[in-house]
C-alpha cells in the first residue's frame, strides 16, 4: 500500500533542504569461504567432515562523508554466513580532526584489540582466511563510546596512540549458548609504531564484566538453594562457604582484562608476524586465557605468497572456587544433604574444568591474487589438544576474498 503523501512529504522537504557537505563514499568487503574436516568425527572452528559454506563467510559494507571543517561520519554494516546472514551495524559514529595530530571519534567503533582489529572483518587484507583463532577469540570486536587517536611523526618513525572509554552490550554464544554480556566502564589503550618495514603494537583494556549464562546461572541457584538447606540445619559455617560459591561462578561485576602484543615485519619477498594476547578473568570461572602465534609468509611472485603460522593456546579455569567446601560429607549428622552436595561439587569441578585448554596448531597456506581486487585461499590446519586428544582435528580451506 502506498504511504499518504502528507506523511512522505515532510521527509522529502528534508532531504531537498539539507545542505550538501560532501561526496558520499561506499566501500566494500567480502569472503566467501568454504571447509571441511578430516574425519567424521573430527570439529573445528564450526567446521565438520560435510563442506560447510557459512563459516568464515562475511559480507560488508562502508559508507562514510566528509561534512568538512574536520568533521566526517562513518558507518559500516555486515553480515556473517555464520549469524544465517543477518545484518549488523558494526560501526556508526562520528569524528572530528581537532587538528592533523588529534582526532576525536564516538559511537559505535572497533576496539582495537588486536594488530590487524581495524580490518580484521576485511580478508582481502591480509594473508590467512581469518586471524589465527586463538588470539583473535573475543566474542566481540566494537564497543559504544568516545575516543581520542593522537598521531605523531619521530624522524622516520610514526606514532599512533589511542585511549578508548566505552561500554560494550551485546549478545554472544558461550558455550552454545545465547549470552548477555555487559563489559561496563570499558577503558582502551594501545599504541603502535611504524617504521617503513616493522611495526609494533602493545595494548591492554579493562572493564566490569557482566555476562548471564542459563547453565551458570542454574548452578548458581542450586547452590544458594543446597546453602539455604545447611543453614537451616544449623551448619551456619558451611553454608556460608557455599554461599560464597555462588558468588565464584556467576560472573556479576567481574574485573576482566585483556592484553595484547604484536610485530610485524614486511620486508621485500619475506613477511613476518608474531602476536600474544592474554585475557584475565580471574573473579570467575573461566579464570585466564594465554594465547600466542608467529607465521612466517614467503612472496613467490608478485601475486603468489605462501605461509606457515605456528600457534599456541593454554586456558586455565578458576582455581579456589571450591575452597573451604569439604569434598567428602559422608558420616555427617544430616546425610540426606550430603549425596546432593557431592553431586553438586563434582558438577562444580566439571564446570570450572571445561576451559581447561593446552593446544597448538599448524596451518600451512596459499595465497593467490588472480585479480586486482580478489585472491584466492587456501589452509590446511592441524590442531592438537593435549588435555583431549579426541579434539584434535585436520581442516582444508578454501576462500576468496575481494575487495570493492
Amino acid at each position: 500500500m502506498a504511504k499518504p503523501i502528507c506523511r512522505v512529504l515532510p521527509y522529502a522537504l528534508l532531504v531537498v533542504c539539507m545542505p550538501s557537505f560532501g561526496e558520499i563514499r561506499f566501500n566494500g568487503f567480502a569472503t566467501f569461504a568454504t571447509g571441511l574436516t578430516g574425519g567424521s568425527d573430527e570439529s573445528l572452528y564450526g567446521y565438520d567432515d560435510s563442506l560447510s559454506f557459512k563459516e568464515n563467510s562475511i559480507f560488508g559494507l562502508q559508507v562514510s562523508s566528509d561534512l568538512g571543517d574536520g568533521l566526517d561520519a562513518t558507518v559500516q554494516i555486515k553480515a556473517e554466513g555464520s549469524d544465517d546472514w543477518d545484518t549488523v551495524f558494526e560501526w556508526a559514529y562520528i569524528g572530528y580532526e581537532l587538528n592533523e595530530n588529534v582526532k576525536f571519534i564516538m559511537g559505535r567503533q572497533r576496539q582495537a584489540f588486536y594488530l590487524y582489529s581495524q580490518i580484521v572483518d576485511v580478508g582481502y587484507a591480509y594473508h590467512w582466511i581469518t586471524p589465527p583463532r586463538g588470539v583473535y577469540s573475543l566474542p566481540f570486536d566494537s564497543t559504544d563510546g568516545v575516543s581520542v587517536l593522537i598521531s605523531n611523526s619521530f624522524g622516520a618513525v610514526e606514532s599512533s596512540f589511542q585511549l578508548l572509554v566505552g561500554r560494550t552490550q551485546t549478545e554472544i554464544s558461550f558455550g552454545g549458548q545465547a549470552s548477555e554480556l555487559d563489559a561496563k566502564n570499558g577503558i582502551t589503550v594501545n599504541w603502535t609504531l611504524n617504521y617503513d618495514w616493522f611495526s609494533f603494537r602493545i595494548g591492554h583494556t579493562e572493564s566490569k564484566l557482566d555476562l548471564a549464562i542459563a547453565d551458570i546461572d542454574d548452578l548458581a541457584a542450586a547452590w544458594t538453594t543446597a546453602a539455604a538447606g545447611y543453614r537451616l540445619a544449623g551448619f551456619n559455617d558451611i553454608a556460608g562457604r557455599m554461599e560464597s560459591v555462588t558468588g565464584g561462578i556467576q560472573i556479576q561485576e567481574d574485573d576482566a582484562s585483556f592484553s595484547g602484543v604484536g610485530i610485524t615485519i614486511d620486508y621485500e619477498k619475506f613477511l613476518f608476524v608474531a602476536e600474544a594476547t592474554r585475557l584475565d578473568l580471574s573473579d570467575s570461572f573461566i579464570g585466564t586465557n594465554d594465547s600466542a602465534f608467529a607465521s612466517f609468509g614467503y612472496r613467490i611472485n608478485d601475486t603468489v605468497m605462501v605461509h606457515f603460522t605456528h600457534g599456541i593456546d593454554e586456558d586455565k579455569g578458576a582455581s579456589g572456587v571450591l575452597d573451604g567446601i569439604p569434598l567428602d560429607l559422608t558420616g555427617g549428622t544430616v546425610p540426606q544433604l550430603d549425596e546432593p552436595l557431592n553431586q553438586l561439587i563434582l558438577g562444580t569441578q566439571a564446570v570450572l574444568s571445561s576451559g581447561n585448554e593446552e593446544s597448538d596448531y599448524n596451518t600451512f597456506g596459499v595465497r593467490w591474487d588472480f585479480h586486482s581486487a580478489a585472491a584466492l585461499k587456501i589452509e590446511y590446519t592441524q590442531f592438537s589438544n593435549d588435555l583431549n586428544r579426541t579434539r584434535d582435528a585436520d581442516l582444508l580451506q578454501f576462500a576468496v576474498s575481494t575487495v570493492f
